[in-house]
């Protein structure tokens, strides 16, 4: 045994896709030239089109992320046109961002955990007491 389990490993790539009407895809989607880069096989334009389509996706931000691991590239060499016989690549990329470049300061933590503090109490519904000082304040 190598110490690996094959389970969790599977558990581990099931979070990476997404479960579409047809069938089971990674997260992810079609390059753009205007809006990820020129080259598709230059990494950085392939991260781009990374980052848009997550966003676009889940809404989840991976801009921050500063490593990115490729896990997999397959190119498929395609015939667009049997009769004149033109060819092109067509090429998908996996990869595995460092997410925790994405983790916020300790500065932007306390300012969004401030930012989404509950400002009714959940017991009564009633605006919290802090929040009805704020509120007077800002009528006076």
């Amino acid at each position: 045994s190598s110490g690996i389990n094959a389970e969790y490993f599977f558990k581990l790539l099931r979070f990476w896709c997404c479960n579409n009407e047809k069938e089971i895809t990674a997260f992810g989607g079609g390059w753009s030239s205007e809006l990820d880069g020129d080259d598709p096989t230059d990494k950085q334009t392939q991260i781009n089109t990374a980052v848009r389509n997550v966003k676009s996706q889940l809404g989840i931000d991976l801009s921050h992320c500063k490593t990115w691991y490729k896990i997999a590239e397959v190119v498929y060499h395609r015939v667009s046109d049997k009769k004149s016989g033109a060819e092109f690549d067509e090429r998908t990329v996996l990869f595995l961002p460092s997410v925790w470049d994405c983790q916020p300061s300790q500065e932007e933590w306390d300012l969004l955990k401030e930012f989404v503090k509950p400002k009714y109490d959940p017991t009564t519904g009633e605006k919290k007491e802090e929040e009805k000082k704020e509120s007077e304040e800002k009528t006076d």
